[in-house]
């Protein structure tokens, strides 16, 4: 066995172990009945309207300028997106001329996306299913597509799982995902406040949960198998100032996240952010990297 044999394989059980110790359910249909409640506690809202839509309407946009700037002709092509989502990508792509195949473990978020494209006559097809297992053949997924993209899932988990991905593509596959640099202090000061400990509560798994599926771990597999990704790396989140309301409300989305707070848990974030704002403005501090790449299956060196 060579050195980068070697390489590979060091680096595939570094990646295997690191998500391991954050994916706490390894039942595959308890995972999809979390994301199913998950998807009915968000109400459906006309697309640019709610919290948050417009950030994703923008990524999108950047999902999409990324693609097309590197040759990539969406008009006309097979595209099969892993981990959809609520379609933040299946549809705009669909919009453009593909021919989407949108994946999901969770049928509540395909319901969505089969509203979604059947209200614009868009041609996507939906399909549940989970990554970790997915039998590809069987399927009939492999070398079917012009791109397959995972975009900020938990899908593409080791390299099992991206190798399955490339193994469906003729030609291209994108992956994002964010590259956080330590634990978020603000959150780890929130969380210590609600659970009355000095010690890491147990809810700080959720930023282990993002630390483990950063874009470190499959380009650096890709590197060492011999692949050279185009990479485009944007700061998530710059240094600024908002009302301590807005941050509130927004720290209360994330530590609510499958799960409704009760009265006094969203009192104690309020009463955090309002106490740590001057002349009622906070001062957030930047939040970490999103990063994007894209290579050619057949480019491997």
């Amino acid at each position: 066995m060579s050195q980068n044999d070697d390489n590979i394989k060091y680096w595939s059980d570094c990646w295997k172990a690191t998500t391991s110790a954050v994916q706490t359910e390894q039942d595959e249909d308890k995972v999809a009945e979390r994301w199913n409640q998950r998807w009915e506690k968000r109400p459906k809202r006309p697309e640019g309207s709610g919290p948050g839509e417009e950030m994703m309407r923008r990524s999108s946009l950047e999902t999409i300028g990324f693609l097309e700037e590197n040759g990539f002709k969406i008009k006309g092509s097979k595209i099969l997106d892993i981990g959809c989502g609520p379609g933040v990508l299946s549809i705009p792509l669909a919009r453009l001329g593909a021919e989407v195949t949108s994946l999901d473990i969770s049928s509540t978020s395909l319901e969505r996306v089969a509203e979604a494209a059947e209200k614009e006559s868009l041609d996507v097809e939906t399909m549940v299913c989970s990554w970790w297992s997915a039998d590809i053949d069987k399927l009939g997924l492999r070398n079917k597509y012009d791109l397959v993209i995972a975009s900020r899932t938990p899908s593409i988990n080791d390299a099992e799982t991206l190798e399955r991905m490339m193994a469906c593509s003729k030609n291209l596959c994108y992956y994002s995902s964010f590259l956080n640099v330590g634990e978020n202090r603000e959150h780890m000061e929130i969380m210590k406040l609600l659970s009355g400990e000095e010690k890491e509560p147990e809810g700080m798994m959720r930023n282990r949960h993002h630390q483990a599926y950063t874009m470190f771990f499959p380009f650096m597999y890709l590197y060492f198998a011999g692949y050279r990704p185009v990479v485009k790396i944007n700061q998530k989140e710059r240094e600024k100032e908002v009302k301590w309301e807005d941050a509130a409300e927004k720290a209360m989305r994330f530590f609510g996240h499958g799960h409704d707070l009760d009265d006094e848990t969203k009192d104690k974030v309020r009463n955090y952010y309002r106490d740590a704002s001057k002349e009622g403005m906070y001062r957030k501090s930047p939040s970490g990297c999103h990063g994007m790449m894209i290579w050619d299956v057949n480019g491997r060196l």
